[in-house]
């Protein structure tokens, strides 16, 4: 096992002399870098009125909608909300059903941290309609900072009135939807300046050009795990530890792992990765099913490479360097 991370550290060591001497990484990330597009869909289904499974029904049909329930097992040793976060990262839509306790906690977590840029802010809310007036803190909170950044976020649902104090239904128009769908590429974006370095530590700022990197190193060397990301960073940029400072996560590297712990359970969920048990130390490899396809490989993209080198000859050979470095596992 010392033999394979030690070739790793060998290559990544060729790969930043061709970055010295060619300039290969990128410096501008688009969406046309994205690897996976899906829509976070948040709501509750404790009560028949609920609208969560009919807005399932509406959009899982064009793109694939995570549940954070049906993922809790993926979360690791992060608390729910940091866990949702991550999903939050790597989602391209986060869609919140205000209707339960939980949405409501979801709603102001997504809303207090992220980008408040009104053409990228990925949070759209579906609130009750007879809520829309009244001087609550959620509207004049969430609903109210989502408002004045883009009143195109916020979405009035109509409930029907059932027996009693409970609900029986909701109308809803989906042409709003239609267009979230028709938009769904450009909510995700990447920036170059997703850290800073700062007495030998990486601190990172943006989680969802982070996890790009890292699934664009898994494609590329067929292996991930926690050390081949650190080994990547240490040897490119010179730095002794990596540090998260985004997203409300604290300034420490025991966060980094257990975040990238709980991104690779969710890819590996999601049939990106696969785990691999024969070795100690929980490797993971791409799972080249799930990319055999052409519409599949259409949500890949290097993130960590100029386009102009991915078809050159050194990146090749990068390549088979790597298959070469496996056999030694």
């Amino acid at each position: 096992m010392f033999d394979f991370y030690l070739k790793i550290e060998s290559i990544f060591n060729s790969l930043k002399v061709i970055n010295n001497e060619r300039n290969i990484l990128r410096v501008n990330y688009g969406e046309e870098f994205n690897f996976f597009n899906f829509i976070f869909l948040c709501g509750g289904n404790a009560k028949k009125y609920f609208s969560r499974d009919k807005i399932l029904e509406i959009v899982q049909n064009d793109y694939p909608v995570i549940i954070a329930e049906k993922f809790k097992e993926c979360r690791g040793k992060l608390d729910l909300l940091a866990f949702e976060r991550v999903i939050e990262a790597i989602s391209s839509v986060v869609l919140i059903c205000v209707e339960s306790p939980g949405t409501i906690c979801e709603l102001g977590a997504f809303t207090n941290v992220g980008d408040n840029n009104s053409d990228s802010i990925k949070e759209m809310i579906i609130f009750d309609k007879d809520e829309q007036n009244k001087k609550s803190f959620i509207n004049l909170g969430p609903v109210l900072a989502l408002n004045n950044i883009n009143q195109n976020r916020v979405y009035y649902a109509t409930y029907k009135n059932g027996s009693g104090k409970e609900k029986s239904g909701f109308t809803i128009d989906e042409s709003f939807l239609n267009d979230e769908r028709k938009q769904i590429l450009s909510k995700k974006s990447y920036l170059h300046s997703f850290y800073r370095i700062d007495s030998g530590k990486f601190i990172i700022k943006d989680l969802t050009t982070f996890f790009a990197i890292i699934l664009d190193l898994a494609c590329l060397i067929g292996y991930i795990n926690n050390k081949i990301v650190f080994n990547y960073f240490k040897k490119m940029y010179g730095i002794k530890s990596l540090y998260l400072d985004c997203d409300g996560f604290k300034n420490t590297s025991k966060s980094v792992k257990n975040v990238m712990s709980a991104y690779f359970a969710v890819l590996s969920k999601l049939q990106f990765l696969k785990e691999d048990k024969t070795h100690s130390d929980f490797l993971y490899f791409i799972n080249p099913a799930k990319i055999a396809s052409k519409s599949d490989r259409k949500w890949f993209g290097s993130v960590l490479f100029k386009q102009k080198f991915l078809e050159d000859e050194k990146y090749l050979f990068l390549k088979s360097d790597f298959d070469y470095a496996r056999k030694f596992l």
